[in-house]
């Protein structure tokens, strides 16, 4: 039988040890918000299990001065990849949890405008074994759902592979692996493409954080009749092609030399035309190819239902 008299000594043994371990957490709290990042103390490296943790380690950041966790602040964190998070009201804080090392790189890189930085159990340095990350390998982030695989191989040169993470909805889930069969096009792909924008969407991208084998990532399991009626399906309805068609342009009296330059100028502000045909039997018809599906559906998007001369352009994508 617990004597009474011994309750309020166990409940302030208790208390003195919560103060304590709130007075620790405090003074971390307190250097990410003078210095915008985490020192790690001697305890805290010894206590970090660097084979186990390591990647979840690498996945976790801090953002302070969080009084809540509206929208905007979780729409700002969907750029970089999929998270988890905890908020602390009490500290107004928050501990966010990416999916990839890479993703959590990219979000402390980017929100300069946030208290940020990384969690106190960020490893001092980094295993021999992860040191060496494959050069010809970038992790991309922010992509549209309109963009698939086969505009990113388009889009950039010497592309091995596109790993596109997929949700079992057919959609993909904003980010991916590119393998590149030269790594030396690789730094001049950071840098030539470095405001990339597709779909009015900013695109991040990055070098591999450390070394690490790629995710595997799966869509649902279902026979390949139904992927090449679905692929047959987005073809009509998202657009995907490279030949832009445009009819409903101007009479045929009207057709001249200066209308084709007009429209040749229009065209080429969209993107690098391969091939331009001008079609004038029963009415004037335009056939221009592009060099990427991106050109052409942006093409399409900016001409599409415009007025020319008094009449409203139909235009139309077709596969290649």
């Amino acid at each position: 039988m617990i004597q009474k008299r011994k309750i309020p000594d166990r409940i302030l043994e208790l208390a003195k040890i919560k103060m304590k371990e709130a007075e620790v957490l405090h003074v971390s709290y307190t250097k990410v918000l003078n210095y915008q990042r985490w020192t790690i103390n001697e305890d805290t490296q010894k206590d970090i299990r660097i084979n186990s943790d390591f990647f979840e380690q690498l996945n976790k950041i801090y953002i302070g001065n969080v009084k809540n966790v509206s929208r905007d602040i979780t729409k700002l964190l969907e750029q970089f990849g999929n998270f988890t998070y905890k908020f602390i009201r009490s500290k107004e804080c928050m501990f966010v949890d990416f999916d990839n090392p890479n993703a959590a790189y990219l979000c402390i890189r980017e929100l300069k405008g946030l208290k940020i930085g990384r969690t106190p159990s960020y490893p001092s340095e980094i295993p021999e074994q992860y040191k060496h990350p494959d050069k010809s390998i970038l992790y991309l982030s922010n992509i549209h759902q309109d963009v698939s695989e086969e505009i990113l191989i388009d889009l950039f040169p010497e592309v091995e592979y596109v790993r596109m993470s997929y949700n079992g909805n057919f959609k993909h889930n904003g980010y991916c692996y590119i393998k590149f069969r030269n790594n030396k096009v690789v730094p001049q792909i950071l840098r030539f493409y470095s405001n990339l924008t597709l779909y009015n969407q900013r695109v991040y991208m990055c070098n591999l954080v450390v070394k690490m084998d790629l995710p595997i990532f799966k869509t649902p399991n279902l026979p390949d009749e139904v992927y090449k009626i679905k692929k047959a399906i987005d073809n009509k309805i998202f657009k995907k092609g490279k030949i832009l068609i445009l009819r409903n342009l101007l009479d045929l009296e009207d057709y001249d030399e200066d209308f084709k330059n007009e429209m040749k100028r229009e065209l080429s502000k969209h993107g690098i035309i391969e091939n331009l045909e001008f079609t004038s039997n029963e009415e004037i018809i335009v056939r221009c190819v592009y060099k990427t599906e991106t050109e052409c559906k942006q093409a399409h998007k900016h001409l599409n239902g415009r007025f020319f001369g008094g009449r409203r352009i139909n235009a139309e994508i077709i596969e290649t």
